[in-house]
């Protein structure tokens, strides 16, 4: 009976530990930390939307840094996507971080403590709002005339980072990104990148290097595309849409 007892004991403090902790997506918070408006489905604007992840804890956490991992579902896995870095400055038993997501998708969502422990963990599905989804718009040259098109060495949370208007053949193996960011939904289920390489004799880009195609989601505002470079140049990038609608072009030089 008291191996029974212990064993009940230890389960029961199992279970304890394991639902000490919760992690909420909401609207808002109080000041005590209680999530407002509970959700996990986050509807967003072309450009993204905030939403709060709000951790609470059975007791109150120690002052240290708290690691927020961000993952995006690809297929049946989950890829990472973004972090965060959060510190506490005194103990209390929540702590929160508003977040902007900026694509839709499946993310799975994680707190961890300096220790690298895994606090607490749930699932966040965004959508992008319904009235995006039915007002389908035709797009035109002039729908893309604020669109963003530019080159960097990687991109990080749906973000540009090491933005560059060369590259060079022996970093990174020539891989670089290309990076469009229209503001609007690209309305398009594919991206026809058309690669060209300067003439040095004629100096015009009359040469057509090669032809890519990327399939996107036509909701999404922007995206991005791998790119490896295999020999010098200066290089035009012309992209369009599904229609052959000229979204931007872009040059950089290789070396």
């Amino acid at each position: 009976m008291k191996a029974l007892a212990t064993s009940a004991i230890i389960i029961l403090f199992s279970f304890v530990n394991v639902n000490s902790q919760n992690l909420y997506f909401c609207t808002g918070h109080t000041s005590n930390g209680a999530p407002i408006n509970q959700t996990n489905t986050l509807k967003i604007e072309p450009s993204g939307s905030y939403i709060f992840i709000l951790l609470q804890n059975y007791q109150k956490l120690k002052p240290q840094l708290f690691y927020l991992f961000i993952d995006k579902k690809n297929g049946k896995a989950y890829d990472p996507f973004d972090s965060k870095v959060i510190r506490l400055f005194k103990k209390k038993s929540w702590l929160v971080y508003n977040y902007k997501f900026t694509e839709p998708g499946k993310y799975k969502v994680y707190f961890l403590d300096s220790e690298q422990k895994k606090i607490a963990q749930d699932t966040l599905r965004v959508r992008l709002k319904e009235k995006y989804l039915t007002d389908k718009i035709i797009a035109t040259s002039d729908y893309y005339a604020n669109c963003e098109f530019l080159f960097c060495e990687i991109v990080l949370g749906g973000k540009p980072v090491h933005i560059r208007d060369k590259a060079f053949l022996k970093k990174n193996h020539g891989l670089m990104f290309g990076y469009l960011d229209n503001g609007l939904p690209l309305n398009s289920s594919k991206l026809i990148v058309d690669v060209w390489i300067k003439n040095p004799e004629t100096g015009d880009f009359d040469e057509l290097y090669e032809t890519k195609r990327f399939k996107i989601v036509p909701e999404w505002s922007f995206t991005y595309f791998k790119y490896i470079f295999k020999k010098p140049g200066y290089y035009k990038f012309s992209v369009y849409n599904e229609d052959n609608v000229l979204i931007k072009s872009a040059y950089i030089s290789v070396y």
